[in-house]
């Protein structure tokens, strides 16, 4: 049996929509604990106006694999190891989602957990590679001061206001990449728009 493909940016982000759920969101609110840390962003790897849903169709169909349809969510085919991508509201009533999950294999809960879809289409477009080093660059923070959680690793940026949730060693380095990406991405669209 054939499953349906799709491939136009909005009918990924319109599937995404009508499949988020509640499910799986931040264990912590950290952008608000950074800012009553006195870390308030400076920066942001969002254009605006921002639909996340259609930021990540537009990534995703230009990744040139097939995108399928599940209950909740996405996947990716064509690789070595199956894919899947959600958008998630925990936030109550109608709305954008307010993370997005990326998962492999047939597990539930997303290996990342992050607030900005970007960083899901840079952790995609990298899992043909092995996982890079961790780097080590002003502007990323991987933890969060002061609090320990043996399940979950803080990787993301205050200054850009970026924030997610790795669950293991693999994905934290693979998320930390996929951050400065990002970043790098946003600082190469904004120093076009001023030549």
């Amino acid at each position: 049996m054939k499953r349906d493909h799709l491939a136009l940016p909005s009918d990924i982000a319109d599937a995404l929509r009508s499949r988020m759920h509640g499910e799986r969101g931040l264990s912590v609110p950290y952008a608000r604990r950074w800012e009553v840390g006195g870390c308030e962003p400076i920066h942001s790897v969002k254009n605006f106006p921002y639909d996340g849903l259609l930021v990540l169709g537009t990534g995703l169909s230009e990744l040139g694999r097939p995108v399928v349809p599940v209950s909740d969510g996405l996947i990716i085919e064509g690789g070595l190891e199956k894919i899947w991508v959600s958008a998630d509201r925990t936030v109550r009533g109608e709305g954008p989602p307010d993370t997005y999950s990326v998962g492999t294999g047939e597990t539930q809960t997303g290996r990342y957990v992050g607030d900005t879809a970007e960083i899901v289409i840079q952790i995609v477009r990298g899992m043909s590679e092995a996982a890079p080093a961790l780097p080590a660059v002003a502007g990323l923070q991987v933890g969060f001061p002061g609090l320990r959680n043996t399940t979950k690793t803080y990787v993301g940026s205050w200054q850009w206001d970026v924030h997610g949730e790795a669950t293991d060693d693999e994905f934290v380095r693979r998320a930390a990449a996929a951050t400065l990406s990002a970043i790098e991405a946003k600082k190469e669209r904004d120093a076009g728009h001023l030549g």
